[in-house]
């Protein structure tokens, strides 16, 4: 499985756990559904280029295993979902994270120092809940326009699919 595409289909309950043994997934997407629970850790096995929950009830803290996702990682999506506690400072391994979105959660304290990687990223979070760090908040507000212009493009597949439940074994093109 390397697609796993069930986007507004109501689905609810908890990520099952068999999930985990997907060892090539390389796109999740499962928002806009009715999924409860934590983040499991076990998923840390992933590689993920996308990886979106958003506006699920979610409620779980950011699992630090999910830093071993490393240079596979370039979206992840948790808005609107009920994330809290702290950004694990091991995520700042995503060195290719080109969007990061968890606006409207409980999330605080500050950006890692090591963050400036993040160089080419869109970042969306809820301001009043990351003090900014050094400025570097406003240096990646400022970065979201560069940057949407080229997720748009990756995104018109899953726009085309909405409600519908798709899987495939085949890469994106």
């Amino acid at each position: 499985m390397t697609i796993f595409y069930c986007a507004k289909n109501s689905i609810s309950g908890t990520l099952p756990m068999i999930y985990s043994s997907w060892l090539t997934i390389d796109v999740f997407d499962m928002q806009y559904n009715q999924l409860h629970g934590s983040l499991p850790s076990e998923f840390a096995a992933w590689r993920p280029s996308l990886f979106t929950l958003n506006n699920n009830q979610i409620s779980s803290t950011l699992p630090p295993q999910y830093s071993q996702w490393g240079v596979s990682t370039q979206y992840f999506y948790l808005q609107d979902c009920d994330i809290y506690g702290s950004l694990p400072p091991s995520y700042s391994n995503w060195t290719y994270l080109m969007g990061f979105a968890i606006r409207n959660s409980r999330v605080s304290g500050t950006l890692p120092n090591s963050s400036s990687r993040w160089a080419r990223m869109a970042f969306d979070i809820s301001i009043q809940s990351v003090p900014q760090s050094n400025g570097r908040v406003i240096v990646l507000l400022i970065q979201i326009s560069y940057v949407i212009s080229s997720v748009s493009k990756f995104f018109l597949f899953f726009l085309s699919m909405v409600g519908s439940c798709y899987s495939s074994f085949h890469p994106l093109v």
